[in-house]
């Protein structure tokens, strides 16, 4: 009858046949009841309250946020700032920090050992802050500033705050990334500012991989590494200079009329590509994002590549910069997504983003694991306008 295969490294999916003819997927059972899922929310709600009287002593101010919910009704949600917290819409934000947006990077139960933060403050980045649960503000105080910190409502985990694209019963604890990112999108937006950085708290650093002197290339040449620039970990003794590449980046996302998410490419195992900047494509974890037409994330998983997705079938283009990359830790094992990965394994990320792009996307088995497969092409053709010139003189 065929034999069953795992779904990762931790999990075996017993839905997941091998025939001869392939894989047969049979679908997923629950595995919380409505009142086991119910319980276990409730629990995640009290960690959470009993941990404010600890924030409130600290001096942290509530700051108000407003959203909408998913049926579109306008919805009052809180974020607790520390005093000096500085919005990016200040007076002299960019004489002060080198950049002119600030960085937010959600994080969970990685105090001390999220890579992000210590790539930052090597770089000497003044305008970061750390978004986190309520119950994570002792571990995460002990580690780092308090002014760096910013605690999050973990109401945008509610099923009225985000949609699942599942009516799968799951605890709050299960709700995914996608709430991480609507939280620092209405933070952004309420603090009146126009723009934000969003970046994983997982980076190792930042890294160049690019071909020496002539970028043109064949698809199938093999990898000659004396033809390629590697540098694996940019510093500032190397002459990288991260605030005025950063800005330079803003300086793209100001230069077009409509842009989606302008991003970095991961630094992965592809080394026979130009420098480039791609179009109409998928931007993962590192990002810079604008208030006005960015959209709330939605899907229990594969958020960023759904949200995307959107992004695309809204007329703008995400630009992915194939130059400087991101060299992040695999994580499938820790942080916010532990419990999604070892509960349900990857099947679910297949079954999310079918369920909200099913023209785009299906489900695959590569990697020895449930994976899956998305195409841009819809996106591919669309072309990067310019903002609208001032200077009106032929």
């Amino acid at each position: 009858m065929g034999q069953y295969v795992g779904t990762s490294s931790s999990t075996v999916d017993y839905n997941l046949r091998q025939a001869y003819a392939g894989y047969f997927f049979h679908g997923m059972a629950a595995p919380f009841s409505v009142e086991a899922a119910e319980m276990k929310t409730e629990e995640e709600r009290d960690r959470n309250a009993a941990a404010m009287a600890d924030i409130e002593a600290a001096g942290f101010v509530r700051y108000p946020l407003f959203a909408t919910t998913i049926h579109g009704e306008p919805v009052e949600k809180q974020a607790w700032l520390h005093p000096t917290f500085e919005p990016s819409s200040a007076e002299g934000f960019v004489d002060r920090h080198g950049m002119r947006y600030n960085i937010y990077v959600p994080s969970y139960q990685r105090a001390g050992t999220a890579g992000t933060m210590q790539m930052l403050e090597d770089f000497g980045v003044s305008n970061y802050y750390i978004c986190i649960d309520p119950s994570q503000f002792q571990d995460y105080s002990k580690v780092y500033p308090v002014e760096r910190l910013v605690i999050r409502d973990i109401s945008f985990r509610d099923e009225d705050m985000m949609d699942r694209v599942s009516s799968m019963k799951l605890p709050i604890t299960m709700a995914g990334h996608a709430p991480l990112c609507n939280f620092v999108l209405a933070l952004s937006r309420s603090l009146g500012e126009s723009h934000f950085w969003f970046a994983d708290d997982d980076f190792k650093g930042l890294a160049v991989k690019s071909q020496r002197n002539d970028c043109t290339f064949e698809k199938d040449e093999a990898y000659d590494r004396t033809k390629y620039h590697r540098v694996s970990k940019l510093t500032a003794d190397l002459g990288f200079d991260y605030q005025r590449f950063m800005r330079r980046m803003e300086e793209v996302m100001l230069a077009v009329r409509n842009p989606g998410f302008v991003g970095l490419e991961k630094f992965g195992a592809v080394y026979t590509v130009p420098v480039m900047w791609r179009t109409g494509t998928r931007v993962y974890s590192y990002y810079l994002t604008n208030n006005e037409t960015q959209i709330a994330h939605y899907s229990r998983q594969n958020n960023d590549v759904v949200t995307s997705m959107e992004l695309t079938k809204n007329g703008l283009v995400n630009l992915l910069f194939q130059g400087v990359r991101y060299d992040s830790e695999p994580t499938q094992g820790g942080g916010g997504q532990s419990e999604l990965y070892a509960v349900l394994g990857t099947a679910d990320k297949a079954n999310c983003l079918i369920r909200a792009q099913p023209a785009y996307s299906a489900m695959a088995y590569k990697h020895h694991r449930i994976h899956h497969h998305v195409t841009f092409t819809n996106g591919t053709p669309q072309r990067v306008v310019g903002v609208v010139a001032t200077d009106h003189r032929l």
